[in-house]
């Protein structure tokens, strides 16, 4: 939960807790008034000045009188510096950056100089995440459409990109969604254009490979949210996930979002569970061969945290020990 999230920065602090080694798509907001939130904004601009001063977006600055500041160029440069940077008023932006052009040795320089991190980047290479309630439901859609479509969704890429260029343009992205089918994209281009503005990260106007990377770490954060699901009901039924099928179905043979969701919470598990019902649902519910789906995957349990957890072979490693 953001607000949750909020006390927790205001508690712990800005500086502590800055996403310095994976700053995409968080939703920024400092108190420029507070000289550690100024200095935390004044990092995030040092790292936007060597990778893109663009990737800096939505931003606003409402000044203490109410009145916002006028961004004509973006944010400018100078704030990177303590003397540059403006003394009051509230900054809220994201930052957005493809693959391409992340700098990890400035991220991990100002981690180190600003944030008291002592990492050692590239050694252990970094574990890149994209949370499935960070991003716009269009995109989400568009996820499981690809989830629906294939083992691992990020093969949509390899298949749109037959002619093995390293990137995908719009008009091979739109070819590709009309070829699986997919009429709801076909029938609706701002939604088609919107899903790849949204895998475009650097607005080059195609999608590499790198970009549509981040299909593949939601596809992680599903995986690792549908093992903790299943974990507390291994844990909840004494490892009898028949029992879970049972108790959560209630006789009904089939569970809608809604059953599922209020099941879970009477077991004690107070997560969310759209998505994890969204990976096996068959015509808006879940059936009796889609819970074996579910079986399926905690047999498999092992290889597939070990596969989501893994940055490098070291680390993968590590998560099967």
């Amino acid at each position: 939960d953001r607000g949750e999230w909020a006390a927790v920065r205001a508690r712990v602090g800005n500086l502590a807790l800055l996403p310095a080694f994976q700053p995409e798509d968080c939703p920024f907001e400092f108190d420029l008034g507070i000289r550690e939130e100024r200095i935390a904004a004044m990092v995030m601009v040092q790292i936007a000045s060597r990778e893109k001063i663009e990737n800096i977006r939505n931003e606003e600055l409402i000044l203490p009188d109410e009145i916002p500041f006028k961004f004509e160029q973006g944010v400018p440069i100078p704030w990177g510096t303590v003397e540059g940077i403006p003394t009051e008023g509230r900054l809220t932006f994201t930052y957005v950056c493809g693959p391409e052009d992340r700098s990890a040795a400035c991220r991990r320089d100002v981690a180190r100089k600003f944030c008291g991190w002592q990492p050692d980047l590239e050694k252990e290479g970094v574990c890149w995440w994209t949370s499935l309630s960070e991003v716009p439901e269009s995109l989400l859609d568009f996820f499981f459409a690809c989830v629906r479509a294939f083992p691992d969704p990020a093969e949509f890429f390899s298949v749109a990109d037959d002619k093995k260029q390293g990137n995908v343009s719009y008009a091979v992205f739109a070819a590709a969604v009309a070829k699986f089918g997919w009429e709801k994209y076909v029938d609706d281009l701002e939604l088609s254009k919107e899903v790849f503005r949204e895998l475009d990260r650097n607005a080059a106007g195609q999608i590499s490979r790198g970009e549509f990377g981040r299909i593949s770490q939601m596809w992680k954060d599903l995986r690792l949210m549908t093992l903790e699901f299943l974990s507390f009901l291994d844990r909840a039924c004494a490892g009898d996930l028949d029992e879970a099928w049972e108790r959560l179905d209630g006789g009904r043979g089939s569970m809608s979002l809604q059953v599922l969701q209020s099941a879970a919470q009477q077991l004690g598990f107070f997560g969310s569970v759209s998505s994890i019902f969204r990976l096996v649902e068959q015509g808006g519910a879940i059936t009796a061969e889609g819970w074996q789906s579910f079986k399926a995957i905690w047999q498999d349990r092992a290889k597939i945290r070990s596969e989501v957890l893994a940055g490098t072979p070291e680390r993968a490693k590590k998560a099967e020990d």
